[in-house]
């Protein structure tokens, strides 16, 4: 019985998840930060906030400042929300606004309700906290970052249904071709024809039916397309310099695979 299996997968607590999650994507959050501010010039090249450089500034610096208090997890949940907010509305009007973006909302958004101030925190050190988890016995955060992840990979996946490219099996094996994306060498794939097919196939895939299996069966349907796409996001972190959005996606995917593994529904 599937029951009985999952009995012997042990887990690791939820606060410990969330709050070691919360520094880890503090710190990536940080090091964004930094160097968009060091290139603020090129990132806000187009479009000011507010057209001024004055309250410019001053968003910048309360981001800044509430990234630090999210990191130690001081006033956690609040410095999680304006961290959300500031991020939002400042890279809204960023000239490079992409898919990291995109996967930062989502994790930003996911700790505003998280309760991530629960452990490995100030909040937690010194018994102070403005608001912890929403929904305090629930899964709901962690069922709603679970869809917003599926709902990025989907559509990624919907957009290259209609590409002859990835159609005849191309995209992937193009994708490995491009030298200004790679970190590491990537002649085993280009090489080989059939393995980049299967590869451009597996990844159209993976995107479509993420979300459908997470929703249908969390175990063992919802776990294998999880494999799958924390072995995508592993590569563009790690193969690829597509900057924050495999290391993003894949702290997300790390996030639901407790979710998974932990539940008793039957899915989402």
């Amino acid at each position: 019985r599937l029951e009985y299996i999952m009995s012997f997968i042990p887990t690791i607590p939820l606060e410990q998840v969330t709050g070691s999650a919360r520094i880890l994507f503090g710190v990536m959050f940080s090091i964004k930060l930094f160097f968009s501010i060091d290139a603020r010039e090129l990132v806000w090249s187009h479009r000011l906030p507010l057209g001024s450089k004055r309250c410019f500034s001053f968003l910048l610096t309360s981001l800044v400042i509430a990234n630090s208090f999210f990191i130690f997890g001081f006033c956690t949940g609040p410095a999680a929300l304006l961290q959300w907010f500031f991020y939002v509305f400042l890279f809204r009007y960023a000239s490079l606004f992409g898919l990291e973006d995109i996967s930062f909302h989502a994790l930003s958004f996911y700790f505003v309700f998280a309760g991530s101030g629960t452990a490995l925190s100030l909040d937690s050190l010194w018994g102070f906290e403005v608001w912890g988890r929403i929904l305090h016995d629930s899964l709901v955060p962690e069922l709603a970052l679970a869809t917003a992840i599926g709902n990025i990979f989907l559509s990624a996946g919907i957009t290259k249904l209609p590409s002859p490219m990835w159609k005849r099996g191309l995209g992937a094996y193009y994708f490995f071709l491009l030298p200004n994306f790679r970190r590491l060498g990537t002649s085993l794939f280009t090489k080989n024809e059939k393995l980049s097919r299967i590869i451009n196939h597996m990844a159209i895939g993976m995107e479509l039916g993420l979300l459908p299996a997470l929703f249908v069966n969390f175990f063992p349907l919802g776990l294998a397309f999880w494999l799958m796409a924390i072995g995508f996001t592993l590569l563009l972190s790690t193969v690829f310099v597509l900057t924050w959005i495999g290391e993003s996606m894949t702290l997300g995917l790390l996030i639901v695979l407790w979710l998974v593994l932990e539940a008793d529904t039957g899915g989402l």
